[in-house]
C-alpha cells in the first residue's frame, strides 16, 4: 500500500516536471496583465513607409525612444523618416535627428516634428481633437501648406472601437475597418471618392471592386502595450487591437478585380516579462 502511494506521488511529480518544462512563452500563465509602457521600439515592426534606410553612423539606427511625463503621457519621440527623393533610390531614410514632440492641451494633442540638425527641414504637424478620451478629427499638415489642402481626418467609434473614418482634402477616401470576435483588427478596407459632373457630388461607390486593403494575421495571445501610441501614424495600425498582429499584407485592387499590387511582412515578435518587446 505504501510503495503504491510513494509510487503514484512520484509519477504527479514526473508529470508536473513534464508540464513545467513544455511551456512556452504563448501559455496564457506567462502572460503579464500589467502592461508597461513602450519605452523604445525598433522601427521595423511599425508601419513606417517602405522600403526603409537606416544611417549607419547613428547609434542603435532603427529604435525609436519615447519619452513620457508624470502623468504617463508621450512627450517625446525619438526618431523617424525623412522623405528624400525617389529618384535617389533611397526615398525613405529613418534618422535620430528628427523628434516629435508632443503637447496637450485639454482635449488637443499637437504632435510637431523637430530636427537636431539644422541643415535637414522638416515642417511636420499634426493636430489631434480628442472626446472621451477617443479620437474626433485630426488635421495633418505642413508649415507650408494653406488650410485648403491640410489632411483632415474623422474618426467613428463603435463599442470603443474605431470602425470607420474619412479622409478629406488631399486624395479623399474612406476607410472601414472589421474586427475579428477577439477585439483584434482583422482588414482595413479603403475606397477612394469618386466624382459624379451631373449632381457635382463626391461619392462612394460601395459596389465597385477597386479598393485597398491591408489585412492583419497571426496574433499573438499577449495584451497590445501601444494603445497610448494611436496618436502617430507608424503605430496607428498596432494600437488598435488587443493582440498583437505578427503578420500584415497591403493589396491594391483595380476596378475590374484584379490584384493591381500586394505587399506583405511577417514577423515573429519577442517576449520580455510577460509581454511583447517590440525593441529586440
Amino acid at each position: 500500500m505504501n510503495f503504491n502511494k510513494s509510487f503514484k506521488y512520484l509519477l504527479v511529480l514526473v508529470i508536473l516536471s513534464i508540464i513545467s518544462c513544455c511551456r512556452t512563452n504563448d501559455d496564457p500563465e506567462e502572460i503579464n496583465t500589467q502592461i508597461s509602457d513602450v519605452i523604445k521600439f525598433k522601427a521595423k515592426y511599425m508601419e513606417f513607409p517602405r522600403p526603409l534606410t537606416y544611417l549607419p553612423n547613428e547609434s542603435e539606427p532603427e529604435i525609436v525612444e519615447l519619452e513620457y511625463n508624470n502623468k504617463g503621457q508621450v512627450v517625446k519621440k525619438n526618431g523617424d523618416v525623412l522623405f528624400m527623393s525617389a529618384s535617389s533610390g533611397v526615398p525613405y531614410v529613418f534618422s535620430k535627428t528628427i523628434c516629435a514632440q508632443i503637447h496637450y492641451d485639454n482635449d488637443k494633442i499637437i504632435i510637431e516634428k523637430k530636427l537636431y540638425d539644422p541643415n535637414v527641414y522638416s515642417n511636420y504637424r499634426k493636430e489631434i481633437y480628442m472626446n472621451n478620451n477617443q479620437i474626433e478629427k485630426s488635421i495633418k499638415y505642413s508649415a507650408s501648406d494653406s488650410p485648403s489642402i491640410r489632411d483632415t481626418v474623422v474618426y467613428t467609434y463603435n463599442n470603443q472601437k474605431v470602425t470607420k473614418t474619412i479622409k478629406r482634402n488631399i486624395y479623399p477616401r474612406e476607410e472601414s475597418l472589421y474586427y475579428y470576435t477577439e477585439d483584434n483588427l482583422d482588414s482595413i478596407v479603403t475606397r477612394g471618392y469618386r466624382y459624379d459632373p451631373v449632381t457635382d457630388e463626391e461619392y462612394i461607390d460601395y459596389n465597385a471592386k477597386g479598393r485597398d486593403k491591408v489585412i492583419f494575421s497571426n496574433y499573438d495571445k499577449y495584451s497590445n502595450p501601444t494603445k497610448k501610441l494611436i496618436v502617430f501614424d507608424e503605430t496607428y495600425f498596432r494600437s488598435l487591437s488587443k493582440n498583437n498582429y505578427q503578420k500584415i499584407i497591403f493589396k491594391s485592387i483595380w476596378d475590374d478585380g484584379s490584384v493591381h499590387s500586394t505587399y506583405e511582412e511577417s514577423w515573429n515578435l519577442k517576449y520580455k516579462n510577460g509581454q511583447v518587446d517590440f525593441s529586440q
